[in-house]
């Protein structure tokens, strides 16, 4: 007998057979309708292959959900053609009965944060400024994030792999890209508040926007 959820979520048996699956799962990842006589025991190839790592991860978790009758809830950067980038949280459960529900929701970013996320470029993995040509490229963009969470300039050297000088010139340069002709900001931390940037680099998974899949 095919169980009923929530459109937003799904329910395997132990043996990872698919009992249920909503229709808004099966719409967002363009997969067909799910009923009774599908049986999937495994993810779909499209979803395989749009998003490897993210699917392997998912089996691994759902494994553990069973083993230990667990809640794990897991939050992934999904970049899509249509809305951009989007966080995808799935919350697993086990529901007695060697049965795990899954519930998930998509959170479109695009017209959050000011509307930074917009301005995120996957394929050149860089933040564009807007009305100039200036970019912040994602190591720096990373680089900005450890600079506002208080990290000395020698322990963000340390990160990245290059010297205090470097740091310092890069972060010197950041301002420089932000600040139009005829503007005098203080130091960076005026520069980014107002471009009203602050909030957005510090919402970033790890200080890293670019670690969606896509």
């Amino acid at each position: 007998m095919l169980e009923h959820v929530r459109a937003d979520s799904y329910i395997r048996n132990k043996k990872g057979i698919y009992l249920a699956i909503g229709k808004t799962l099966t719409d967002q990842f363009g997969l067909p309708e799910y009923h009774r006589d599908m049986a999937w025991d495994d993810i779909p190839d499209p979803m395989k292959e749009k998003y490897p790592d993210t699917c392997e991860l998912g089996m691994r978790i759902e494994h553990e959900v069973q083993k230990s009758h667990s809640q794990i809830e897991t939050n992934t950067l999904l970049f899509t053609p249509c809305s951009g980038l989007a966080l995808h949280t799935i919350k697993r459960s086990y529901i007695g009965n060697g049965k795990i529900l899954g519930q998930c929701e998509l959170n479109y970013l695009s017209d959050q944060y000011h509307r930074w996320p917009q301005n995120l470029k996957p394929e050149k993995q860089h933040l564009t400024i807007p009305g100039t040509e200036k970019v912040i490229d994602r190591r720096n963009l990373i680089m900005i994030y450890l600079f506002l969470n208080g990290y000395p300039r020698k322990s963000i050297g340390m990160l990245q792999n290059c010297s205090v000088k470097a740091i310092e010139k890069r972060l010197a340069r950041v301002k420089e890209i932000l600040t139009p002709k005829g503007s005098n900001y203080h130091n960076l931390h005026h520069a980014l508040r107002s471009w009203q940037l602050v909030e957005f680099i510090m919402a970033a998974p790890d200080g890293d926007w670019f670690s969606f899949k896509r």
